[in-house]
């Protein structure tokens, strides 16, 4: 049986911006958690991970192993590296090795909130994320201009994780690969709360992403020639090369999908003030 997509392509464009809303709203209600998770880490200097907090915030952590070992496999000595969903600070570490420029732009799309609230903080954080949701990253980036693309823990929080991955493989260049670590089946262990409204899986070396009654085996739906490597360790691994360039017809799907992207945030945003004044009025003396 063809799996569902996260994005019905067929549905009017009337009924995805209302499930874009649908899916912002649910989102939005995470966002308050991230921010006192990321509150409480920068107050205490990492609450139970001080290692973590410590190489993070140190700008002479060297770039993890794997970053300088794949610019040598390549014979290259810059390497151009896109994380996605990096939160306040990236974990890739921020120092190259002699010889080697490791070249690491961060994103997250709660930027802004991590800037004033470490603004607050009184905290200067190295290599600070730029604003750009895994779902858009090309309104924010050339296509083709990464040599890697790394998300960790991040994509399943996404309010549309398949068209994240698609994403992804979208800034990425030809030969270049998408390296993503995750852990599995998360919103089923956090009961669809907050950011956690989707799953992902490895089934008979397929990446699978779904949630009940929507389900996509990844691989067989994107619109680009791939090599896509999924198994499980501490987690779901996805190691995915992109070997094409993606068709021009996508241009049009993905003008469509901001479009209706932009509608559903205005629909989430007018409900939202609709809410707020009707609360108002139904105060008592109103």
């Amino acid at each position: 049986m063809q799996p569902d997509t996260m994005t019905a392509p067929a549905a009017a464009p009337a009924d995805i911006a209302a499930l874009r809303a649908d899916q912002l709203r649910s989102w939005a209600t995470g966002i308050g958690y991230e921010i006192d998770f990321w509150t409480r880490w920068g107050e205490t200097a990492g609450m139970i991970w001080p290692a973590d907090y410590a190489a993070r915030m140190n700008p002479q952590t060297p770039v993890l192993h794997w970053l300088p070992d794949h610019a040598r496999a390549l014979g290259r000595t810059r390497l151009d590296v896109l994380d996605v969903g990096a939160g306040p600070v990236t974990l890739l570490g921020h120092a190259s090795p002699p010889g080697l420029d490791v070249r690491i732009v961060a994103t997250d799309p709660l930027a802004h909130a991590y800037a004033a609230l470490f603004d607050r903080l009184g905290m200067q954080r190295p290599n600070p994320p730029a604003f750009a949701p895994a779902e858009y990253l090309s309104a924010f980036f050339a296509p083709s201009s990464f040599d890697i693309v790394h998300c960790s823990n991040a994509l399943d929080h996404a309010f549309d994780p398949l068209e994240g991955f698609i994403e992804m493989l979208r800034v990425v260049r030809v030969g270049g690969m998408v390296v993503m670590d995750h852990g599995r089946n998360e919103a089923e262990a956090e009961r669809y709360t907050g950011f956690h409204q989707h799953n992902f899986d490895v089934e008979d070396g397929r990446f699978i992403i779904w949630k009940p009654g929507q389900r996509v085996d990844v691989g067989a739906v994107l619109p680009v020639e791939v090599e896509l490597g999924a198994f499980l360790g501490q987690g779901v691994h996805i190691r995915c090369t992109k070997r094409g360039e993606f068709p021009p017809e996508e241009d049009g799907r993905h003008r469509a999908l901001l479009r209706d992207t932009v509608e559903g945030m205005m629909r989430f945003l007018t409900a939202q003030a609709i809410e707020a004044d009707l609360n108002r009025l139904n105060q008592p003396g109103q």
